[in-house]
């Protein structure tokens, strides 16, 4: 009797002080399952170049040779589609909602770093062929890291 009263005691005394017993506390929810979201890890590849020609991107704007523009891996552009997603391979994920104008890429700054030069870009495109880690520029954007002549660089890139 005497051991209960002094638990009780202890169970009051914690809770006036606002300190729960680990076992009690609510489990925290993630805010997102994504690993490319804001300000998210460092994706380690390469950087390449494509020609868009003022031909429509992902999310349906138009993209022009000039614009600081990126198109990322289509499985890196699919993991940030709206919805729920879908295991496709153990590198990609599509979401259940598979309209690219869905994608919370659309619009958003990535930091490219090359050759000891950095550049951002608004990331517009998906690249169907591009490995997961890679990110294909603009030739603008590409030649803020490296001349044209290059083909591709490693690069680190970053989705802001």
């Amino acid at each position: 009797m005497q051991l209960f009263s002094k638990l009780t005691a202890a169970v009051i005394a914690i809770s006036t002080l606002g300190i729960a017993p680990t076992g009690l506390a609510a489990p925290v929810k993630p805010t997102s399952s994504s690993t490319l979201e804001a300000r998210g890890p460092s994706h380690n590849g390469e950087a390449t170049y494509y020609y868009p020609g003022g031909g429509y991107g992902a999310y349906g704007t138009r993209i022009n040779n000039g614009d600081m523009v990126a198109a990322i891996s289509a499985c890196a552009y699919d993991e940030l589609m709206v919805g729920e997603s879908i295991v496709l391979t153990d590198a990609c994920s599509l979401a259940t909602d598979s309209n690219p104008n869905h994608s919370r890429a659309c619009g958003k700054t990535a930091t490219v770093t090359a050759n000891g030069k950095t550049v951002s870009v608004r990331v517009a495109d998906r690249c169907g062929d591009c490995p997961y880690d890679n990110i294909d520029l603009t030739p603008t954007g590409f030649q803020r890291l490296a001349p044209l002549s290059a083909g591709r660089v490693k690069a680190t890139w970053t989705l802001n």
